[in-house]
């Protein structure tokens, strides 16, 4: 059961600052601790907890943070709808900044449904997507994200979150999810899976680098998505296959230029660069993977292209197209397509605090 957010009133802001930035220091500084669980009252079992307690408000308090949240979405429909957004909340002592951009792709081009920058005072749980300008937020119960809607002028797309597929923790110690999700639009709705990504960083600080997933779907119900390091070229890459109605993880998969693994296994698919050459990823530039998973006998083929120079630059988000041919346990190839998409990005941070 879901529940629509209505965006918090200014009364409650000031009394729920200092407990949000306390949850910033407990976020950032213990890992395993996440985001996820500050969202509740905390009472001090002792005197010394106590003072612990103030003395993380008063650090809190100078401590501004960046909270990022991804949701890519991917439809097995005829044509597939394709569904970004990134959702940014940027706090500092006395503001909260949010920075929310979306796009969405049917049938045609890239185009922007999703685009607000907002000031608004700290409320209680900074790390929150918010209900803001044409966005709407449905929570469960439990407060979690559940969905999101945009009242956009041509198509109005709602986003239901469905069966989780998996979980884990980001690198920032934020949960992370695969799961089944559905797009409404235009009076017809399209199944797919939703790559659902958060990540926490103290404002300034040095990132730990972004991380790239390529999605892939057919009409089918079956998806491949690829995660891997957008900096670190031998850096794990994690799979997750979901064929109908069976999902797994795979960590040992293979993806790479003949380096070796971080779990020491011999990389020995390549990869390439094809395509006319040109500035920042001219038109026509496409890179070509291989990747395969040793234990499920699977290797896909995968093309990315280059994202077309000016088409909107998609300005916060790099969302090339990709296709692939897979191949299970030696059998038919299959064809799948997609998109490949930053799940956190280290903005040029000029002015930040």
């Amino acid at each position: 059961m879901s529940r629509a957010v209505s965006t918090p009133n200014s009364k409650r802001e000031g009394a729920a600052g200092a407990r949000a930035r306390t949850c910033l220091v407990l976020a950032l500084g213990t890992v395993s601790g996440g985001i996820a669980g500050c969202d509740g009252e905390s009472k001090p079992a002792n005197r010394l907890d106590a003072q612990a307690e103030a003395n993380r408000d008063a650090a809190a308090a100078v401590t501004p943070a960046v909270y990022q949240t991804t949701l890519a979405f991917l439809g097995f429909g005829t044509p597939p709808t394709r569904l970004f957004l990134h959702l940014e909340n940027r706090t500092s002592a006395e503001t909260l900044e949010l920075r929310y951009d979306g796009w969405l792709q049917s049938g045609t081009g890239w185009r922007t449904v999703l685009d607000v920058r907002e000031v608004t005072g700290v409320p209680r749980a900074a790390w929150r997507v918010l209900p803001v300008g044409p966005l709407r937020v449905s929570v469960t119960d439990g407060e979690e994200l559940a969905g999101v809607a945009i009242d956009d002028v041509e198509s109005r797309p709602r986003l239901r979150f469905g069966e989780r597929l998996a979980e884990w923790a980001s690198a920032t110690g934020q949960r992370e999810s695969l799961r089944r999700a559905a797009v409404e639009m235009e009076g017809s709705t399209q199944g797919g899976i939703l790559l659902a990504s958060q990540t926490a960083r103290v404002a300034g600080a040095a990132s730990r680098g972004g991380e790239q997933a390529i999605l892939l779907a057919d009409t089918l119900g079956n998806a491949l998505v690829i995660l891997r390091s957008a900096t670190a070229a031998d850096a794990r890459v994690v799979v997750h296959t979901v064929f109908g109605e069976r999902s797994r993880r795979w960590d040992g998969a293979e993806l790479g230029d003949g380096a070796t693994s971080s779990n020491g296994a011999e990389v020995a698919a390549t990869e390439r660069t094809a395509g006319a050459a040109g500035e920042n990823g001219a038109d026509g530039d496409h890179r070509r993977l291989t990747l395969t998973i040793p234990a499920a006998d699977i290797v896909a083929e995968i093309v990315v292209e280059a994202p077309s120079s000016g088409a909107d630059a998609v300005r916060m988000a790099d969302l090339p197209a990709a296709s692939g041919v897979v191949t299970v346990d030696g059998g038919e190839p299959f064809s799948m397509s997609g998109y490949q998409a930053a799940l956190s990005k280290v903005r040029a941070e000029v002015g930040e605090p």
